[in-house]
């Protein structure tokens, strides 16, 4: 940090000389000039995090007699914390000649446990504020986030301390800085980190509990001997308030397809994050003897809705010249997980 330091005669004849002193990680010498140039301002870089300290001390007179009165100052933009109970910076008086003000260079530094989490699978992240110097004390720790596009004045507060753990429950690209005071007086922020919170892939929903329930569900009433041959499927929603899926039907089809009759949407703590479907097993002879127009795998029609609907597909399937079997394939298809916003 680029901090001005200021020594010279307090009066117009400036006919003594002093020397400020800033002793810490490094030490900064700066005296005033000759007789009759009143001011010396010099430019020096400090280290954040530290503290040092700064003394004023008489060199010399250039006349007869000496008042030891002077002026001295400390300037920077922001970023400092002065303590001088004794006026040795912000006096200039004989009296405050030997004495020791300091001069406190607050860092803050925000730590993330992890910068890439996703929805439901490894949405927990450890945050910690860490203050430097030791010797200032600081107050108000606040967490602040923001999505990564939004303007400055949208951060909000994530929680308060000095350590919490954040549960993701929205998808997107966010900033987060800390904001602490420092001293009773200076609020100061963390340089900003960025997180991304992604949705899951489609190998994380498929390993769901809840939607293997549904595709076991669906695969049984399509196949084997009682099965009706028809194809099912539906959209899978995560509801990030009680963190757990959900299955939404769509219309039962026929031998020959499935599909929606709406498109996907999100709602309040609920997002939807991927498509299943089946295809049904073939139902007799005929169908094995014509075996060739069933493919098996996702279809062009299948990859080219999941990408529309921006969702990874499951899709479960028949073995490909088996009659009334229950033994199936499992296939991915589309996007791997849906783009995050």
């Amino acid at each position: 940090l680029e901090v001005t330091l200021e020594i010279g005669d307090n009066f117009l004849s400036a006919n003594e000389r002093f020397e400020m002193e800033v002793t810490g990680e490094r030490t900064v010498r700066v005296r005033s000039g000759d007789h009759g140039e009143s001011w010396v301002r010099e430019k020096h870089m400090f280290k954040k995090g530290e503290s040092y300290a700064i003394k004023v001390r008489f060199v010399e007179t250039f006349g007869t007699s000496s008042s030891q009165t002077y002026s001295a100052g400390v300037e920077t933009e922001i970023g400092v914390i002065m303590e001088d109970p004794d006026k040795v910076v912000q006096g200039g008086y004989k009296v405050a000649l030997g004495k020791e003000a300091t001069m406190h260079l607050p860092k803050v530094t925000l730590t993330l446990s992890q910068t890439n989490m996703t929805l439901k699978h490894n949405n927990q992240c450890s945050l910690q504020i860490t203050t430097e110097p030791a010797g200032l004390a600081f107050t108000d720790h606040e967490f602040e986030i923001k999505f990564e596009d939004d303007f400055d004045y949208l951060w909000k507060v994530l929680g308060t301390g000095a350590n919490m753990d954040w549960t993701t429950g929205i998808a997107g690209r966010f900033n987060l800085h800390a904001k602490v005071t420092a001293g009773g007086e200076e609020e100061v922020l963390s340089p900003e980190t960025s997180a991304t919170v992604q949705f899951p892939s489609g190998q994380e929903i498929a390993n769901s509990g809840i939607v293997e329930v549904q595709r076991v569900t669906d695969w049984q009433l399509a196949s084997g001997a009682n099965g009706d041959h028809f194809e099912r499927g539906g959209y899978i929603y995560l509801n990030t308030e009680t963190d757990t899926y959900r299955t939404d039907s769509w219309p039962i089809g026929t031998f020959f397809g499935v599909g929606p009759d709406d498109f996907p949407a999100d709602s309040t703590n609920e997002y939807y994050v991927g498509e299943y479907h089946l295809h049904a097993t073939l139902r007799n002879s005929n169908d094995v003897a014509n075996a060739a127009m069933y493919i098996t795998g996702p279809s062009q029609e299948d990859i080219d809705a999941a990408i529309e609907t921006d969702i990874p597909g499951l899709l479960r399937d028949r073995h490909a010249d088996e009659i009334i079997e229950t033994g199936h394939t499992d296939y991915f298809y589309g996007p791997q997980r849906r783009s995050t916003p």
